[in-house]
């Protein structure tokens, strides 16, 4: 659908459970995201019209809420194309030291508390400790840009990264 509108995607005559749900640029007419969610799901889920979704994640069930859930254990993911290709999530932090490593996060140097993260997709993952959230980043098959943020106590770190990659893993479709 035209002008940022949601557009659902249906095979047959009905709405299946696990329907498409894709975002289309509105400058472009192309479609940027494609979600395999219920069409309930699917309007919990908010786009900019051009190039950026967002979804908040129940952890650990992975059920899209609403934004106005205020549970402890909600996830949000903001997601975005990656524009030029290939991007490089390590780039920023090539010059960084590692100050200690355990159990497979690194913590790194630096004024902000930032710790790097090998997913299991084979790309690392930078996560800000920023006092009360935690702030993560990640490139996704070298198509996105996932940006997300959970509470302190949601999950560890290594968790809470790897709960990321299987979301998207699960519900998103190429």
């Amino acid at each position: 659908m035209l002008n940022g509108f949601i557009a659902l995607t249906l095979s047959g005559t009905f709405m299946p459970a696990n329907a498409a749900c894709s975002f289309v640029d509105k400058k472009t007419n192309t479609s940027n995201f494609a979600y395999s969610v219920s069409d309930e799901d699917c309007k919990l889920i908010k786009f900019n019209g051009e190039s950026l979704v967002t979804i908040h994640v129940e952890y650990p069930t992975m059920k899209v809420v609403s934004y106005k859930d205020r549970s402890d254990n909600i996830m949000t993911l903001m997601i975005s194309p990656i524009s030029v290709p290939p991007f490089d999530i390590n780039r920023a932090h090539s010059e960084t030291k590692t100050v200690r490593s355990i159990d497979g996060v690194e913590l790194l140097e630096g004024r902000e508390k930032t710790y790097r993260v090998l997913g299991s997709d084979g790309g690392n993952a930078y996560i800000s400790d920023w006092g009360t959230i935690f702030v993560g980043k990640l490139a996704y098959k070298d198509k996105l840009i996932v940006r997300y943020i959970f509470k302190h106590g949601v999950s560890d770190i290594k968790t809470a990264n790897e709960f990321v990659l299987g979301f998207l893993e699960r519900f998103l479709t190429d």
